[in-house]
């Protein structure tokens, strides 16, 4: 007698696989840059970080923080504002809410919670779908300008690789969210119906809002850096591309806005290019404060002000 085991996959097996996934990256990436730091002659100067943080050139990358986000603004509004009245302040209310959110949450819920919670009207669930587009449109373009850091690390074929998926990515869940119905799957369906109304201009739009926004933050980065180092312009460039490919693509915890992949990526590269990774790591934690810690207190006093 033969008997035949029926072994489907769950959701729930999936979840954890996931999870245990994330957290074996974060702890690797930790063990990493404990590895780096301990093994070396490595030492902190406050004295030396501080003046570099007094550098008027730094303080613009401070000064740049409310472009980054008003960039990001623009896009929610964009998408919020087509078949809704939305005052474009409440756009930049909901971004810092959703930085909040998603700074102790995985990021996909906790920040598309904050951002509803500055949402008038009761259907804010279909309202995924363009959100769903405006994150790939960013990763999209991470990913496109991340082949220069890819081509620096791996070679000429994973950088065209990069170039190739960039636009692949981008069109395929356009055409997914837009034209697609999943049988059976109302919840589903009822997220993706907002998207059924992004024309092909609009894409192009958040194209346009995510390369813009990709450029302040490497202008950012790279104002940073070079207060703290005295790397070439060209090999600076070169390392942002990657750390910012990959943060967006390597599995994390999406914990404290990525923390602790973004400095691993970046000792990781500059550490290749045999360079003092000490300002390195410093100039990332820097931008990070900048573009998530500092808007994230923000958007907790905005939140907590609403709910009172």
């Amino acid at each position: 007698m033969q008997y035949r085991y029926s072994l489907p996959v769950k959701k729930e097996v999936l979840g954890y696989a996931g999870a245990v996934l994330r957290i074996l990256v974060f702890g690797a990436v930790l063990a990493y840059l404990y590895n780096h730091f301990t093994r070396g002659n490595l030492s902190w100067e406050p004295s030396l970080i501080w003046n570099s943080l007094s550098s008027p050139v730094a303080w613009a990358a401070l000064i740049l923080m409310p472009l980054n986000l008003g960039l990001e603004s623009l896009k929610w509004h964009y998408l919020v504002s087509r078949d809704r009245n939305y005052p474009f302040t409440m756009a930049v209310k909901a971004v810092f809410t959703g930085l909040a959110c998603g700074l102790v949450t995985p990021r996909a819920v906790g920040e598309y919670a904050g951002r509803l919670a500055f949402l008038p009207g009761a259907d804010k669930l279909s309202l995924a779908g363009p959100l769903l587009l405006s994150r790939i449109s960013q990763l999209s373009v991470t990913i496109l300008f991340g082949s220069a850091g890819v081509y620096y690390l791996a070679g000429l074929w994973p950088a065209l690789a990069c170039l190739l998926v960039a636009p692949i990515l981008l069109i395929t869940v356009y055409a997914i969210v837009r034209k697609w119905q999943f049988p059976g799957r109302t919840f589903v369906n009822k997220l993706l119906k907002g998207a059924e109304n992004v024309s092909h201009r609009d894409l192009l739009v958040l194209v346009g809002l995510s390369t813009a926004r990709y450029f302040v933050f490497c202008l950012q980065f790279v104002l940073v850096m070079k207060v703290m180092t005295s790397m070439d312009w060209s090999l600076i460039l070169t390392g942002v591309s990657w750390i910012f490919i990959a943060k967006s693509v390597l599995p994390s915890v999406n914990f404290l806005g990525d923390l602790g992949l973004r400095e691993f990526s970046a000792v990781y590269f500059f550490a290749h290019a045999g360079q003092d990774t000490l300002p390195v790591l410093t100039a990332s934690l820097v931008v990070w404060a900048i573009n998530i810690a500092l808007p994230a207190i923000l958007g907790a006093v905005l939140l907590f002000n609403k709910k009172a």
